[in-house]
């Protein structure tokens, strides 16, 4: 690992004149980047390599597959890219020192961010995959007065769908004006 003048000093007397929070937080492109690049993955919940570039937190692919390195040899990462919060220490900093301390924040935010998604993802997709069996059952024993209701399940899973796919940007209010409480707040 090669010393940076300029990243020491940056990390080390950061401008006091700065507003503290401008620099530290995931963008909403970032967000909306990453998430439409993970549900087009055949495991959204895996992060990858190049995960970190395309979320905004590293310029180039390179550092990103360093970051996504790091974050497996700590265990933060399993081997497959599935994210665990819990083993996010106060070593943190330090194992992952190649990025400055704004980007660290960053990551973190990713990370967390991230976990609910995954929270929310699993909670939709699992959502859906009871109605397709519910679907599944009724035109099974299908009869003429249940056509109504497999009628209104294949509506419901649209609607499922469309949430899946919804880009963190797109939420807060439904169609009818009414707050979405997506995703669940995620309890370590």
């Amino acid at each position: 690992m090669s010393l940076s003048f300029t990243k020491f000093i940056n990390n080390a007397m950061p401008n006091l004149a700065a507003d503290p929070h401008q620099f530290d937080s995931l963008p909403n492109t970032g967000q909306d980047m990453l998430f439409t690049y993970q549900i087009s993955q055949s495991n959204p919940y895996a992060l990858r390599h190049d995960s970190f570039y395309v979320g905004g937190v590293v310029e180039n692919e390179k550092m990103s597959e360093k970051a996504f390195k790091a974050l497996q040899k700590n265990d933060v990462l399993n081997d497959i890219g599935i994210v665990d919060t819990t083993k996010i220490g106060p070593k943190f900093t330090g194992q992952m020192a190649f990025l400055p301390q704004n980007r660290q924040k960053i990551l973190i935010n990713l990370l967390f961010w991230w976990k609910e998604e995954c929270v929310r993802l699993a909670r939709l997709m699992g959502q859906e995959e009871q109605l397709v069996q519910r679907v599944q059952a009724l035109e099974r024993g299908s009869e003429g007065e249940v056509k109504g209701e497999i009628e209104e399940l294949k509506m419901e899973i649209d609607r499922v769908k469309a949430r899946i796919g919804q880009k963190p940007s797109e939420r807060g209010v439904d169609s009818q004006g009414n707050a979405v409480t997506d995703p669940p707040a995620y309890q370590p």
